[in-house]
């Protein structure tokens, strides 16, 4: 492998060989907000070369707070496309694909991705991330899931666990149901979670940078121990 001056530091902590292994590996990551922009972003410039990013939504105003791979000109503009020209700027040699659609029933059997090694579940939809889960189960394709990120103030609670272990989130214990009643495994399914109890609802999902970027890094790094 040609050492380039983007990865000699990963090289350094993870080793030529993991590198090698990130490089030709190919992560799907569905949801490219808080949580999933910042794994994008951390996975492109830890040598993940092979991405696909899929979100429906454009860039509004409010994302900015918080949604790392977009500035003021993207507003309007298609999630996914300036997700995949944010990592071509910073790695041109990147294969990125992008998809503006929604998880529905028939995503995944609309695509045919090929082999894929590891899956990034960071979307809010319960539809959308049992559908997610039973397809990794399915196909025996490694996952990890985001469980909520908004509401709270303090990345330092940010965990990383089993869906069964999570506490506290109300959106893991609806996820914890939705997947009990499809026969899924809670042991079997990775979660990066918080265990700082969420503020009190006020119509508004309001939210930082410091949550869902700290969950988003953990997710990376869940991604890059499973293809090391």
């Amino acid at each position: 492998m040609k050492s380039t001056d983007l990865l000699n530091r990963t090289i350094g902590l993870f080793g030529e060989d993991s590198v090698e292994q990130f490089l030709n590996s190919t992560v799907l990551v569905l949801g490219l907000g808080g949580v999933g922009g910042t794994c994008f972003e951390a996975l492109a410039r830890s040598g993940v070369r092979h991405l696909i990013g899929v979100d429906r939504d454009v860039v509004d105003s409010t994302n900015l707070n918080r949604q790392i791979l977009f500035s003021e000109k993207d507003i309007g503009k298609s999630k996914a496309l300036i997700a995949k020209d944010r990592v071509l700027a910073i790695d041109p040699e990147s294969n990125v694909i992008a998809i503006n659609e929604n998880v529905d029933d028939g995503f995944f059997s609309r695509h045919d991705f090929g082999n894929i090694d590891f899956v990034i579940d960071s979307v809010d939809d319960l539809n959308a991330k049992l559908l997610i889960a039973k397809h990794c189960l399915d196909n025996h394709i490694r996952f990890a899931c985001s469980m909520g990120m908004a509401l709270r103030k303090d990345p330092t609670q940010v965990k990383v666990g089993k869906l069964a272990s999570t506490s506290v989130d109300p959106l893991a214990k609806a996820f914890r149901k939705f997947c009990r009643d499809a026969g899924l495994d809670l042991n079997a399914i990775d979660v990066v979670y918080s265990t700082e109890s969420p503020i009190p609802y006020n119509g508004s999902l309001s939210s930082y940078m410091g949550v869902p970027s700290s969950a988003g890094l953990a997710l990376a790094y869940l991604a890059l121990a499973s293809l090391s």
